[in-house]
């Protein structure tokens, strides 16, 4: 059975084409849930004609303040306790503005056949304009180990993936909710214990409604859900950056917390990673930023350069 999680706020006007790319598939072998984060605009009201007519088929759950994370792990718990078959069942994670392609359950189930072993699936995806999203860099199907992930070098973007449902009866593997938007801290705890195999077929359409920039404007409450997230990354998979020679993305993690820390008035601390970070990357721009750091607490000078980069990009596309 497949279990198809899509947790939703305030997206009355696309969590439909979310619902209904599943309803179309050619198996019947699924229920949805619907994770309900306290939507003020009309989503309960749209959705209901579908739960009447498929109340065997799509659980609707509302509650307060889960945010994503919680509420795909309030999902994970559910699914756990209406499952039949946990160590056949799969779990599907799907966004609410995005939607399966018509054929996903039949390339899930084809591959779900042919690789029995493994746990984690990940299949590529395109966008609304069916540009990739997603990319393999030999475009052949792999099973990948865990310094191929954390090297970053075959694997590029957003990918579909599923995961058999078992893999969550331990409860050590869960979304983190002390901090939002970084569900790498799951994976990056997966791949330490189980492969993952990529296979070059098509299966969600991601629906992007800008032009996501490599830097946001900061606020205080960024500084420390960012210094967590970098905090969590360096104490958890540290030794297994230097493992897999993925230093790069070791050093990324140095320097991120190292800004934040600086941004949080911890500037001993700071420096300490700072210098980790420049002893292996000698980076004017990044130093340039770190400096500016160090005298800008109220983010003025860091969010106008934010929004001067962001002109230039606008400017060039």
């Amino acid at each position: 059975m497949y279990h198809i999680v899509i947790p939703t706020y305030n997206r009355e006007n696309t969590v439909i084409r979310s619902i209904k790319s599943v309803l179309i598939q050619n198996n019947s072998n699924f229920i949805i849930y619907i994770i309900d984060d306290w939507s003020i605009d009309n989503t309960k009201e749209r959705i209901k004609p579908y739960l009447e007519k498929y109340k065997w088929k799509i659980l609707y759950f509302f509650k307060e303040n889960w945010w994503v994370w919680s509420a795909r792990n309030l999902w994970i718990e559910k699914a756990l306790f209406y499952s039949k078959n946990i160590n056949n069942d799969i779990i599907v994670f799907l966004d609410s503005d995005d939607e399966l392609a018509k054929d996903a359950f039949l390339n899930y189930t084809k591959y779900l056949n042919k690789y029995k072993d493994i746990s984690i699936y990940k299949f590529l995806s395109k966008d609304q304009n069916w540009n990739q999203k997603s990319l393999i860099d030999d475009n052949k199907i792999f099973i990948a180990k865990k310094c191929d992930l954390l090297c970053w070098y075959k694997i590029y973007w957003e990918f579909d993936t599923i995961i058999k449902l078992n893999i969550f009866n331990n409860k050590n593997y869960r979304y983190p909710e002390n901090v939002n938007w970084w569900e790498s801290l799951l994976w990056f705890s997966l791949i330490k214990k189980y492969n993952f195999i990529f296979i070059n077929k098509y299966t969600r359409i991601y629906h992007t409604w800008n032009n996501w920039l490599t830097r946001k404007i900061l606020n205080n409450s960024d500084i420390l859900n960012f210094k967590k997230i970098s905090y969590e990354m360096i104490k958890t998979f540290e030794e297994d950056y230097l493992e897999c020679w993925a230093q790069k993305q070791l050093w990324i993690q140095y320097l991120v917390y190292a800004r934040m820390l600086i941004l949080s008035w911890n500037k001993v601390e700071s420096i300490n990673y700072f210098i980790k970070w420049i002893k292996y990357n000698l980076d004017f721009k990044r130093i340039f930023l770190y400096l500016i750091s160090t005298i800008d607490y109220k983010l003025i000078l860091n969010n106008i350069l934010i929004k001067f980069n962001n002109i230039l990009i606008k400017f060039n596309k």
